[in-house]
């Protein structure tokens, strides 16, 4: 730590690229626990765009190196994610 400086959520976002953020993000949404997940959807504090992405990007940066999935059905995801989000609103 820093002397006089206070690490906190507004000054970590400060000293991250936009690139960082998106994939503190997207690592953040990815391990959330469902019922979390499920009670940010309700008060609208994420989409289950913003949640499909999250584990897309996440699955997409394991798979490189794990070779776990043969198939992922990004597209099908996506449009799934996007009908939810409209029959949310």
């Amino acid at each position: 730590m820093i002397r006089g400086f206070v690490a906190n959520d507004a000054n970590m976002d400060a000293m991250m690229s936009p690139r960082d953020r998106a994939t503190d993000m997207s690592e953040l949404l990815s391990s959330t626990p469902l019922h979390v997940l499920s009670r940010r959807l309700a008060a609208g504090e994420t989409s289950s765009r913003e949640i499909v992405d999250a584990c897309l990007a996440r699955t997409a940066a394991l798979d490189e190196k794990l070779h776990a999935y043969v198939e992922v059905y990004r597209d099908d995801a996506i449009a799934g994610a996007d009908a939810a989000d409209l029959q949310r609103k």
